[in-house]
């Protein structure tokens, strides 16, 4: 994997861990010993540590598991791309976990979307034969392309609904509040 654009996309956590782990070996490999700070390398060798701790999901994903999943959601256009990121980083198993990910789950997804993303991630992330073929046509020959593309756009959009829906119930309440500030008056 190599970073050919810094801060162009978000990474998941094995991302981040497959480019620490690169970095790791390649310093090693080095018959030269390379100029970098002792410090750098200590967070690099423990955010590895951490990240390929067995608690955490990140050891029981692939990258063709992970397209899976994002292939997966994509009938879900209500969420967002930071949601999906965090659906990959933490692969909830349970609705409890999913209504942490996602921000008013209920009113954006039916019960049945939510039955069927908790089942795509169980199949995708937490299964060792996650390793099917890609969905939607997705080859392996993207391996150096992010997974989590820049959809700035679906996010705007999705913002501005927010933004229009909470411009619509301050309304709401602006106009209420001024009906009891009239009766207290007369």
């Amino acid at each position: 994997m190599q970073v050919l654009e810094p801060r162009t996309a978000l990474l998941s956590n094995f991302e981040v861990s497959t480019l620490l782990s690169e970095l790791q070996k390649e310093h090693n490999d080095a018959a030269s010993p390379q100029h970098s700070s002792d410090n750098l390398r200590f967070i690099q060798t423990q955010t590895l540590n951490y990240l390929n701790d067995t608690h955490l999901p990140t050891t029981r994903q692939s990258e063709l598991g992970i397209s899976n999943l994002l292939a997966q959601l994509q009938p879900f256009p209500t969420l967002t791309r930071a949601e999906k990121l965090m659906i990959v980083n933490l692969a909830p198993k349970t609705i409890v976990e999913l209504y942490v990910i996602v921000e008013e789950l209920e009113d954006r997804l039916s019960q049945e979307d939510i039955d069927a993303i908790i089942s795509i991630v169980h199949t995708t992330l937490n299964d060792p034969a996650a390793d099917a073929p890609v969905l939607n046509g997705t080859s392996q020959n993207d391996a150096d392309q992010p997974l989590f593309e820049d959809d700035d756009e679906e996010d705007a959009k999705y913002e501005m609904q927010v933004a229009e829906q909470e411009e619509l119930e301050n309304a709401d309440v602006g106009e209420e509040e001024g009906r009891a500030i009239d009766e207290v008056d007369e």
